[in-house]
């Protein structure tokens, strides 16, 4: 993808399409539909009506975590049917660790049948003519598909998964937040190392737009809360030209529900416009 920002949306326990109304102000062509370990409208289903009213590339989170490899090639096929073929393949949690002990105890049980590596060449052979048991399609998919990767890590055997990602044809990697650009640096430092060539395709990283009110598990944040705390876009215009700097290029701005505050939601979008505009001048 050559896109300098893509925006990760909030997906609704609704199927309410006046809940989407705020994409239309959202200045980004590609947007992420994310799969949250919770009951939500369905991706594939919202992606559709996304890039039919609004005009937006959607790319579908696929997580692991909740199903098997027939429903997933199932769901890809479905999702083909309205050319909609860019897939983020993720792990995803096992239960949300915003939810309470009695509810997480009620919650559905993980799946993990296939890792998100097994996914991603199950894809391949999709895009080749077959399903994942080797029968043949009608027809040959044409997906691009990406993958999340987590900056801080920097043990071999996590290098050795980003580099198997790449490797089984990732056009892009989504990373989660970070705060400080050095994290950055180091997971890119110890990678080319490694393996002795650069990370070719582009690392979003991820910025939330609800601090500082959405960060329980963010990397190195409670070092810059109180910027958020007191002026929040100008702390949020800082972050960005320290990640610039940093060398950072590509970004994925995260939207969230805030439990259906709207006035929230319409902050978030202002200030992501905000900060895509910045970026231009």
């Amino acid at each position: 993808m050559k896109e300098k920002f893509i925006v990760t949306i909030p997906v609704y326990k609704s199927g309410n399409t006046k809940l989407t109304k705020y994409i239309s102000e959202i200045n980004c062509n590609t947007l992420i539909v994310p799969q949250i370990s919770s009951v939500r409208a369905d991706p594939s289903s919202l992606a559709y009506h996304i890039s039919q009213k609004y005009n937006k590339s959607v790319i579908i989170t696929i997580n692991t975590v909740d199903t098997n490899l027939r429903f997933i090639q199932s769901r890809i096929l479905g999702a083909e049917l309205f050319k909609l073929n860019n897939f983020l393949i993720t792990k995803g949690d096992a239960t949300s660790l915003q939810k309470s002990p009695e509810k997480q105890s009620k919650d559905s049980k993980a799946v993990y049948e296939q890792t998100t590596t097994k996914v991603m060449s199950s894809i391949n052979q999709m895009n080749k003519g077959y399903d994942f048991i080797g029968n043949e399609l009608d027809s040959k998919t044409n997906c691009v598909f990406g993958s999340t990767i987590e900056i801080n890590q920097n043990e071999i055997k996590y290098l050795n998964l980003i580099n198997k990602k790449i490797k089984l044809g990732s056009s892009y990697l989504v990373s989660n937040p970070i705060y400080d650009g050095c994290m950055y640096n180091s997971f890119v430092k110890n990678f080319n190392k490694k393996f002795s060539y650069p990370i070719k395709i582009p690392i979003y990283v991820s910025i939330r737009m609800n601090l500082p009110n959405d960060s329980f598990y963010d990397q190195n944040y409670h070092n810059y809360k109180k910027n958020f705390e007191s002026n929040k876009l100008n702390a949020y215009i800082k972050l960005l030209t320290s990640l610039n700097h940093a060398g950072i290029t590509n970004y994925n701005l995260v939207l969230s529900d805030s439990n259906n505050d709207k006035e929230s939601l319409k902050e978030q979008v202002m200030i992501a416009n905000k900060l895509i505009n910045f970026s231009k001048s």
